[in-house]
């Protein structure tokens, strides 16, 4: 997840989207789909990084967790991504 993080800094979330393609170990963990989430959603297709927000916080490990991803995901209901 740091080298899907890592390459959308240097070439854009779409470098970080490739990257998690590749990424199969970590399926299902709450933190790929919040990092996937947040990645789709600076390549402006909001409607693909809330489904997945939504699938992070159903896989989220505990409540302090799915408060966090809840948050994140309120605040782009907010701002109208």
């Amino acid at each position: 997840m740091r080298a899907a993080h890592h390459g959308a800094c240097g070439n854009g979330p779409a470098a970080g989207v490739a990257v998690l393609d590749g990424v199969r170990a970590a399926f299902g963990d709450h933190r790929l789909f919040a990092l996937r989430a947040g990645l789709t959603g600076e390549l402006g297709r909001y409607s693909e990084a809330r489904q997945l927000m939504h699938h992070a916080i159903r896989a989220a490990r505990n409540d302090v967790e799915r408060r966090h991803l809840q948050r994140r995901l309120d605040a782009w209901t907010h701002s109208g991504t």
